[in-house]
């Protein structure tokens, strides 16, 4: 596999050609074939009501005040308008369809955004090879795969994130007006999803002011023409103030206060980090760092730090030379690391593992894949013949076979993938449960809700559930499913409990078991019965312990 990473000689053979399409057609079917597979997550609803079809219906005039006077105003509303607009022009009403549209559309986003970061692939290594081993380590990254589906808010970031480093690259080629203003429309689309953003433009502008600085001084060949930076910057507030409808009444204002209140998010829940339970405001420098480590499959962790010692050994040893032949891996440095270090010194208020930074997880893989190619290069230089490839053949069977491990463990973990921890998690605890949260989404209670009903027949079956995607994923049901549904905050109402465990990491006192889903031997899921003589559910012989059990 390493020697693939070389660059193709003149003569040789282009199976490019061939091997790239049938890796997109591939995953291109795999993701609509399984789409529909996928729990709701916790803030769905909330993000399609509360904030997509409020923005909605500002533009189209249904209901002008709701936007400015409601708590979603200074959220990011690009994506969320576009799945509503998908809905209404649908004519969808039921949850259940709806639900799955958004989930396809979603996942579509994600799967345009790594065509565009294959092109990132080429556009730095000059090959087809490394760049699509980049989209595998993409794909093969089982909680981005599994966000991919339902997340609405940090997958289309994530995905908007890789295109907008793709224009960045081609901007900075050749600052053309038409690459100007592809640039600065898809900044404007990625600020207007999340106002954090801005980090892509900020980049752009602060290397073409460094260029101008070292051109001035003689130290590069030209000076890069203003004219297509001030167009950028002209087309950039144009666009994120035509996008965004809060700012049409007062852009700088609530452009202002948008950055101010999503730089201190106001939440005060509490999560569980390590074994404790932490104000999400109060959270250690080290929680984004730690959930990174222990949820990115663990080659991809040693390839990045080989990439970055070979830039670092690169930029110490002279600078400008790296900087003018290098200057895609120090973008993609730039994107990772300040982000990062920005959550760390603000003390941001981040939560649920580290889904808010995905984001920066592209930039990360690109420096993986630069350490790939570095490790290629050393092994071939350290020595030819049969023993130098056997070593090399030995490196790329390393890669390949956890490459084959982690799409094993996702196939085998379908539809939760978005619980996966590494080697170095397992081996750290017995019980990960104990030390972090697993499920926080909810998303496994659709498979508990679909079992509660195949297996027990009785016409009405009323459940107490943890929290609120339990009631939530009821809407992805059949309709005459969710009809048989009821829910009550009273267990000694309910004939069965079911848990995701969020905020309650230990066992429940309950005797009946009826039904668990586990994952690499974690518990994710239960369901208790709470009532044996519901009417028609089971009782001559059905056992209680039913698991759904994955590892």
């Amino acid at each position: 596999m390493l020697d693939s990473l070389r660059i193709p000689q003149r003569g040789e053979p282009t199976a490019g050609r061939i091997v790239v399409p049938i890796f997109f057609m591939i995953l291109l079917a795999v993701g609509c074939g399984i789409y529909r597979d996928y729990g709701l997550s916790w803030d769905e609803e909330i993000q399609r009501l509360s904030l997509g079809k409020v923005v909605y219906d500002y533009v189209t005039g249904a209901n002008t005040h709701a936007l400015l006077e409601g708590p979603t105003k200074y959220y990011g509303p690009a994506f969320e308008f576009l799945l509503v607009a998908l809905e209404k022009l649908r004519g969808e009403t039921d949850t259940r369809e709806i639900y799955f549209m958004r989930h396809l559309v979603t996942f579509l986003v994600f799967y345009i955004s790594l065509v565009f970061f294959y092109m990132i692939g080429k556009l730095r290594f000059g090959s087809w090879k490394p760049a699509l081993l980049g989209c595998l380590f993409l794909v093969l990254s089982p909680r981005i795969f599994a966000d991919a589906f339902y997340n609405s808010k940090d997958l289309p970031f994530l995905s908007v994130f890789i295109i907008a480093l793709y224009t960045l690259l081609r901007f900075h080629e050749r600052p053309s007006p038409g690459r100007a203003t592809a640039h600065a429309l898809v900044c404007a689309v990625l600020i207007d999803i999340r106002i954090v953003g801005v980090i892509v433009p900020m980049i752009s502008v602060g290397l073409l002011i460094l260029d101008v600085a070292l051109a001035r001084s003689g130290k590069l060949p030209t000076i890069p023409r203003p004219a297509g930076a001030l167009l950028f910057l002209g087309l950039l507030a144009g666009f994120t103030v035509a996008l965004w409808p809060t700012l049409w009444e007062g852009p700088w204002h609530h452009f202002s206060q948008a950055f101010k209140e999503m730089s201190r998010y106001p939440w005060d829940g509490r999560v569980l980090y390590l074994g404790a339970s932490i104000k999400g405001n109060e959270l250690p420098w080290h929680y984004i760092p730690v959930w990174m480590a222990i949820t990115t499959p663990v080659v991809y962790s040693l390839l990045f730090v080989a990439g970055l010692t070979d830039l670092g050994q690169a930029l110490v040893r002279d600078p400008l030379r790296c900087y003018r032949e290098r200057k895609a891996d120090l973008v993609f440095a730039l994107a990772f690391f300040t982000p990062l270090a920005a959550v760390i010194f603000f003390h941001s208020v981040v939560y649920d593992a580290w889904r808010h930074l995905f984001f920066i997880y592209p930039p990360a893989l690109l420096i993986a894949l630069s350490g790939a190619v570095a490790l290629q290069k050393m092994l071939r230089a350290w020595g030819g013949g049969s023993a130098g490839r056997l070593v090399r053949l030995g490196a790329g069977g390393a890669i390949a076979l956890a490459l084959g491990g982690t799409l094993v463990g996702m196939v085998r973990s379908h539809p939760h993938q978005n619980v996966y921890f590494n080697v170095l998690a397992h081996s750290a605890s017995p019980d990960l449960k104990d030390q972090f949260e697993m499920d926080y989404w909810g998303l496994s209670y659709r498979a508990a809700l679909e079992y509660i009903l195949d297996h027990d027949a009785a016409e009405v079956i009323t459940l107490g559930v943890l929290n609120y995607p339990g009631y939530l994923n009821a809407k992805i049901l059949k309709p005459e499913q969710r009809e048989r549904l009821r829910f009550t905050s009273r267990l000694a109402d309910a004939d069965y409990f079911v848990s995701n465990y969020r905020g309650h990491n230990q066992e429940y006192p309950f005797r009946s078991e009826f039904f668990s889903i586990s994952v690499d031997g974690l518990k994710i899921m239960v369901v208790y019965r709470l009532k044996d003589g519901a009417q028609g559910a089971r009782n001559d012989g059905f056992a209680p312990r039913v698991r759904m059990a994955v590892s």
